[in-house]
């Protein structure tokens, strides 16, 4: 594996030229998750309510001609539904997302480790909410950013035993940095999706009264002795960016970027950017 200290993830024409290949070939979106969820679920409504308004139209005819009619709107319904999950569904984005990565570790000397059968029980512990398993993680990279080991991977959230929530995925980026016992988290996404962004230990009952910013969009937890520095200035490199609701979390010797959705290998880079950003916060010599 090529150790890079720049933080640009095409260093060739030739590497430029393949990598764009592989994600015109990909076309996964900002919202790849949200769709592959989502869309499934939509065609299945529409199915219902073509049912309904099939079977209202036909009331006056014989009852052969209205089970005719609901019967090709079911078909037409599972066909769609089909075509659907094949096209955008999670399935189909996995599999988008493993063929844009692998190609572009290729072209970049990376290391693309794929399917991995649980996720750095570190990690997990520092970000995963409370009521969900040990995530599985798929479409691994491995490499260094700006002199530090750095790792993307997705996430497949599944949930405790004792918890009715559905299946999820998330997307995780890591860098190395000596948090030397602290940490501290930021979330920029709480009035979304406080459930999912919230990692275990993260209170957000707490205030932070004098430290809180009125124009800050986080909510900011964490290790009293290093809030009123780690915490304001990683705040402050969240705010800066313009990406979906995030949470970034400085500990266990890492920084980890954990996003709601857009699983696109340039926005894993601007991501990796902000955790390289965030580790020189708490770890400034990268040693």
């Amino acid at each position: 594996m090529r150790t890079d200290e720049q933080p640009e993830f095409l260093g060739t024409a030739r590497a430029r030229s393949r990598a764009v290949r592989a994600v015109r070939a990909s076309a996964l979106g900002r919202r790849s998750w949200t769709w592959g969820r989502g869309a499934p679920l939509l065609v299945a409504v529409g199915t219902v309510a073509g049912v309904v308004i099939a079977t209202a139209w036909t009331t006056t005819q014989p009852r052969s001609v209205q089970l005719l009619a609901v019967a090709g709107v079911l078909a037409a319904g599972a066909a769609a539904f089909a075509a659907t999950r094949a096209l955008v569904g999670a399935i189909a984005v996995r599999r988008r997302i493993e063929r844009e990565r692998r190609a572009w570790a290729e072209a970049r000397g990376w290391a693309y480790a794929g399917a991995e059968t649980a996720a750095d029980p570190a990690t997990a512990g520092l970000v995963l909410p409370r009521g969900w398993r040990a995530p599985v993680a798929f479409g691994s990279l491995r490499g260094v950013i700006g002199g530090r080991e750095a790792l993307v991977q997705s996430w497949h959230l599944r949930s405790a035993s004792t918890s009715k929530r559905q299946s999820t995925y998330r997307e995780i980026v890591s860098v190395r940095a000596r948090t030397r016992g602290h940490r501290v988290a930021v979330l920029s996404g709480v009035g979304l999706d406080p459930a999912l962004m919230k990692p275990a230990w993260v209170d957000l009952r707490t205030r932070e009264r004098d430290r809180r910013d009125r124009g800050s969009r986080a909510h900011v937890d964490g290790d009293p002795r290093v809030l009123d520095t780690w915490g304001a200035a990683i705040r402050s490199a969240v705010d800066a960016r313009a990406d979906l609701p995030v949470t970034v979390v400085a500990g266990a010797d890492r920084v980890v970027v954990c996003a709601l959705d857009d699983p696109r290998i340039a926005t894993a880079q601007e991501r990796l950017e902000l955790a390289v950003e965030v580790a020189r916060i708490v770890d400034p010599t990268g040693r």
